[in-house]
């Protein structure tokens, strides 16, 4: 970008967000992917950036922000305000970077912003959807525990629920307790297809 422009940007629009060239041809850079230009350098060859960031709380915190806030078990109290007012922006440093790298972008702080939160809600009812599959999983592994367990083919439920997140059941049954869990599924077949 043209030095010129850059200064006519930052001059009308002190908050406009600027992008890192060489992120957006994917290459590595050490500087910010997103920031603000706050100055430039006399000879116009480095601009004075700092760093643009978003955030999300999901603990609660002091007034002063310092530490988190701890229950009697000294586990960390969970926020349960909407994801939108738990998202922020926070700023880097100032640091100096090559103007070459300097590109225009038609982000604001706001729409970005705005982006990040629809990408955490996003995200959140996925996790949402997740547990409420893992506790009806829970639930019907308990159920098929406690029926293995009054069948007399398993010797405790525990075998089937003290794990957590796994979709896998392993049986392992004597000759025994095969028969009997043959038995009992022929029977149930045939009253299925009875019905």
């Amino acid at each position: 970008m043209k030095r010129q422009d850059i200064l006519e940007i930052i001059v009308s629009n002190p908050q406009a967000i600027f992008t890192n060239g060489n992120m957006v041809a994917g290459k590595y850079s050490e500087y910010p992917r997103w920031y603000q230009v706050i100055g430039m350098a006399h000879d116009k060859s480095y601009v004075r950036v700092k760093g643009v960031y978003f955030n999300r709380e999901n603990h609660l915190k002091t007034e002063d922000g310092s530490k988190y806030l701890e229950d009697e078990q000294g586990e960390w109290i969970y926020d349960t305000r909407p994801i939108a007012e738990r998202c922020f922006v926070t700023y880097g440093s100032v640091e100096s970077m090559p103007t070459r790298l300097v590109l225009k972008s038609e982000k604001t702080e706001a729409s970005m912003l705005a982006d990040f939160i629809e990408t955490q809600e996003r995200n959140q009812r996925e996790v949402d959807r997740q547990n409420e599959e893992h506790e009806q999983f829970v639930a019907a592994r308990a159920e098929l525990a406690n029926l293995l367990f009054n069948l007399d083919l398993i010797d405790k439920t525990e075998k089937l629920t003290d794990q957590w997140r796994h979709r896998d059941i392993h049986l392992d049954f004597n000759q025994a307790q095969m028969e009997r869990l043959i038995s009992v599924l022929k029977s149930a077949i045939t009253q299925m297809v009875g019905v």
